[in-house]
């Protein structure tokens, strides 16, 4: 088994200047929430471990993105494409004056692994999107940050003979029959609910190494 991971980054950043007189009466409403946000994700589908730990770290305008481990015991899934998405709205207000400069910046960054056991090989991908609005004022800045986080998770259709595992190294996994599981994890964090839809409806089947 040999795994291959590939992560692509596109980062477009357009800013624009807005006179905005009503600044003043958004600053009313100050709220200060200043976040870490510490996601730790685990799913379990069938006999696959999926591991998902993403540490999100913002300081001024720069982020460290995430550290990244998959690994799987079982090969072969019957499933059909899933899609899941939540988003963890941030801001952090303070006092404000006229001009206002906002500068939207959108980074997807879609990360392929690729596991390959001895007969067939799984193709999974993860789209990760990372929206932030950052305005700042002549005076003093206030930060709005938006943070849209739409995972895109699906894999492959098999015929439905059932396999056996290729241990490897790890024998202290049972023996059994494969049963249908499914955890739908709908974690809508905080209130907002801005659909921006970016949907991928590809239903690709994806079946090549790399």
């Amino acid at each position: 088994m040999h795994t291959t991971t590939s992560t692509t980054t596109t980062t477009t950043t357009t800013t624009t200047t807005a006179t905005t007189a009503a600044a003043a009466a958004a600053a009313a409403a100050t709220t200060t929430t200043t976040t870490y946000y510490y996601y730790y994700y685990y799913y379990y589908y069938y006999y696959c471990y999926y591991y998902y730990y993403y540490y999100y770290y913002y300081y001024f305008y720069y982020y460290y993105y995430y550290y990244y481990y998959f690994y799987c015991y079982y090969y072969y899934y019957y499933y059909y494409y899933y899609y899941y998405y939540y988003y963890y709205y941030y801001y952090y207000y303070n006092y404000s004056t006229t001009t206002t400069t906002t500068t939207t910046t959108t980074t997807t960054t879609t990360t392929t692994t690729t596991i390959s056991f001895a007969t067939t090989t799984t193709t999974y991908y993860y789209y990760y999107y990372y929206y932030s609005i950052t305005t700042s004022t002549t005076t003093t800045t206030y930060y709005y940050y938006y943070y849209y986080y739409y995972y895109y998770y699906y894999y492959y259709y098999y015929y439905y003979y059932y396999y056996y595992y290729y241990y490897h190294r790890h024998r202290h996994h049972h023996h059994r029959r494969l049963r249908r599981r499914r955890h739908h994890h709908h974690h809508h964090h905080h209130h907002h609910h801005h659909h921006h839809h970016h949907h991928h409806h590809h239903h690709h089947h994806h079946h090549h190494s790399q």
